[in-house]
């Protein structure tokens, strides 16, 4: 999408809840703050002022009606294109063509296009029940999908329930009710928009908080409420929002709970990996009679294969030789980003090794390519040693104190501020990058933590699933298979780690070996083969080699 230049300007607010103080909602103080919003939309100068349900805070018809009326006056002043989105609470006592009464518009679904851009205004059912949560109306999801379907622009879809399903850990409302903050469809929801191929933002309200998340590569926003005061200390927020989309999408927050963030526009995620489960069972169907037969090319895990530390292990520089005299394409993967491609080739060849930099792939350098394909220039938080410090600035990132990018690896000199940081970064909406998720590494003496303590700390403190690169992800695999224009039936992975090398390399569609000399592995992963070492591998490749 070539967005060089601001398209789209959207001034948003939600849940007003104008009416009486209930709870930690400063419904008294509604109106006024409302009135600060439309002052401050008609002069930033909007496309369009978008309302996003819960205008006030119900009691019963006759008072509903009131206070809708209210809210609707001051909505008059708006000297922009507006439109409204149905809350429960605009109809725990009103009908939805009362609402349009007192509004004096549409509270069906629609949509608009507005400079280049699909808008579309999913009035979706928001009958409530506290025990059952949220209802759909018959056909609502039929009509999102047919209106999707309809339009070749990106498209954003505006609603007052999230479609995320993101978990509410934290949330004053919904943290032990988590079935009223999402449709049972979610799921279902989420297809269709992934499907659709063109969505690049959902925004919703209801929840009472800032927050972000991507899933299928679609951002997904939830906007605090005007008179929310449970995150700013018995307060009320004040909050309204801007979206700003161009080369970007810039998401602003304005009052008390502020957020200040960018987000890429349009980007897609590589389909997420089937469960463990899954990935055993086709393992396990294979039918591999000889497990080396017709391998052209082989891609070695390092830390606990070929070195354990600064020891090479016995047969590696041996097994290398043979497979380059063999005419076999050799090539390694590796999790660990504590050193860059450079440093490994020069440690291997320090072991007699000689594996040029353009054959070894780290999780750190698939981390920065990860972070500069997604925005140019990125602003980013490293956790991580120097190691990936070099290869984010490689890529041109920018380490920032209000990072778009959480990026993480092992820092054998980390400190909990650090990871407290960062963690703060990923609550403010940073994207959490994770270079690999491996819990231990193998070192002379034993082992030592990896990556994975680091993304359990950043996760739990943070509120945020992160993006994992390295292996198991599949994608590592395929850009190495890629640069070496390796089929999957040739290629070959080998590895002491079952859920990272053996499962990640399934992930591929490759075979996978498991040596013994790294990990202790107590997994019921099936490798295609397992072998003491590299140097019983170099034994069965003879073999192999000798009976063809």
């Amino acid at each position: 999408m070539n967005t060089s230049a601001t398209r789209l300007r959207l001034a948003l607010v939600t849940d007003i809840h104008h009416g009486a103080p209930k709870l930690t909602k400063r419904s008294d103080v509604a109106l006024p703050l409302l009135h600060q919003f439309i002052d401050f939309a008609n002069e930033w100068g909007a496309d369009l002022v978008v309302d996003l349900g819960d205008r006030i805070s119900d009691k019963d018809n006759h008072t509903d009606r009131e206070l809708t009326a209210d809210v609707a006056g001051a909505f008059q002043r708006v000297g922009v294109p507006r439109r409204h989105i149905v809350g429960n609470h605009d109809q725990e006592f009103m009908s939805r063509a009362e609402g349009e009464e007192l509004l004096g518009t549409s509270l069906a679904s629609e949509s608009v296009d507005v400079n280049g851009f699909h808008l579309v205004f999913w009035q979706a059912g928001v009958q409530y029940d506290r025990h059952q949560g949220f209802m759909l109306l018959e056909g609502d999801i039929d009509w999102l999908e047919q209106d999707l379907a309809a339009t070749d622009m990106p498209a954003i879809v505006f609603t007052h329930v999230p479609l995320d399903g993101a978990l509410m850990t934290g949330n004053y409302y919904f943290e032990a009710n988590q079935h009223c903050a999402q449709y049972d469809e979610t799921p279902e929801i989420r297809r269709v928009l992934r499907e659709a191929g063109k969505v690049v933002l959902c925004v919703a309200g209801h929840v009472h908080w800032n927050k972000a998340n991507t899933v299928d590569g679609i951002p997904y926003i939830s906007m605090q409420s005007l008179t929310e005061s449970f995150t700013t200390d018995s307060e009320p927020t004040g909050a309204w929002s801007t979206i700003e989309i161009g080369e970007d999408i810039h998401w602003q927050c304005y009052g008390a709970d502020p957020v200040d963030m960018r987000m890429p526009v349009g980007r897609k995620w590589i389909t997420p990996l089937p469960s463990f489960e899954e990935l055993r069972r086709r393992g396990r169907q294979r039918d591999w009679p000889m497990p080396l037969a017709d391998v052209h090319g082989v891609l070695f895990d390092l830390d606990g294969v070929v070195y354990r530390g600064d020891d090479v292990i016995e047969g590696a520089a041996e097994l290398f030789s043979y497979l380059r005299e063999t005419n076999r394409i050799v090539g390694a993967i590796t999790n660990n980003a504590l050193k860059t491609r450079e440093e490994c080739s020069q440690k291997l060849a320090g072991m007699g090794i000689d594996l040029p930099v353009d054959r070894i792939f780290t999780s750190g350098w698939a981390a920065a390519r990860y972070v500069a394909e997604r925005k140019s220039n990125p602003e980013v938080f490293i956790v991580g040693g120097d190691a990936l410090h070099r290869e984010m600035s490689a890529v041109g990132a920018v380490e920032s104190a209000s990072p778009e990018f959480v990026v993480a690896g092992i820092d054998l000199s980390l400190t909990i501020q650090r990871l407290s940081d960062a963690s703060v970064h990923v609550r403010n909406g940073a994207q959490l990058i994770i270079t690999n998720p491996d819990r231990t590494v193998p070192i002379e003496t034993g082992i030592r933590a990896g990556a994975g303590a680091v993304q359990a700390f950043i996760e739990s403190a943070g509120g945020r699933v992160a993006t994992v690169i390295g292996k198991p992800q599949p994608g590592i695999f395929e850009i190495a298979m890629a640069h070496f224009g390796l089929r999957v039936e040739e290629t070959i992975m080998v590895g002491d780690t079952a859920e990272t090398d053996i499962v990640g390399a399934e992930a591929a569609g490759i075979r996978a070996v498991l040596v013994e000399s790294g990990n202790i592995n107590e997994s019921d992963v099936q490798p295609i083969l397992r072998v003491s070492g590299v140097g019983e591998l170099l034994d069965r490749f003879r073999e192999v080699d000798e009976a063809l």
